[in-house]
């Protein structure tokens, strides 16, 4: 009787060894087509069993691969939550940068105080709120005879409320300074 189940076992082990090589050559350079490492149900049944099946031969696992799955899935699902909520922000502030860069380039024609104007305006356009405020936004015009420069510079901070669990602080901290030319 001993000897039966030692050789059962013996040939079940050399089945497994086979199942194995016949799967590194069929994919040497990659993991099997389970996703993760060959595992067998330790068992004295005999080869021919139905559990040595294509179908039920990767049936041990553990099912990691679910789970990590699982787990990655809320990681992007997180990230996209905080891009929905921060990039709306971060892209008006550039296009408000870009706006006053347009503004400046354009300053040969315009005074000082049409400038600051015309600024404040686009802040309102992109609901910047904190751009208003007093002392976030100085702007100076430099003129010669033949041409001069108009600075702005802007500072203010914008929060982004994460969905109440914290609170971002976006900064924007700018000097934008366009030469123009009289003509």
């Amino acid at each position: 009787m001993a000897q039966n189940a030692k050789r059962e076992f013996m040939a079940i082990q050399l089945e497994k060894r086979l199942v194995v090589l016949k799967l590194r050559l069929r994919f040497p350079f990659r993991s099997p087509p389970c996703g993760g490492s060959l595992h067998f149900k330790r068992s004295l049944r005999a080869p021919h069993d139905s559990t040595f099946s294509k179908l039920n031969r990767y049936s041990s696992q553990s099912g990691g691969g679910k789970i990590g799955c699982l787990f990655n899935l809320l990681i992007l699902a997180a990230i996209a939550a905080i891009g929905i909520k921060v990039f709306p922000v971060y892209y008006s502030n550039n296009q408000f940068v870009n706006a006053i860069g347009d503004i400046t380039s354009k300053a040969a024609s315009l005074n000082q105080e049409t400038i600051h104007a015309q600024i404040l305006a686009k802040a309102m356009e992109y609901k910047i709120s904190e751009a208003l405020a007093p002392g976030a936004l100085t702007v100076s015009r430099v003129s010669s005879r033949d041409g001069g420069t108009c600075m702005v510079k802007i500072n203010y901070s914008r929060e982004v409320n994460l969905y109440g669990i914290i609170t971002i602080k976006m900064t924007t901290d700018k000097e934008i300074a366009r030469p123009f030319i009289f003509t």
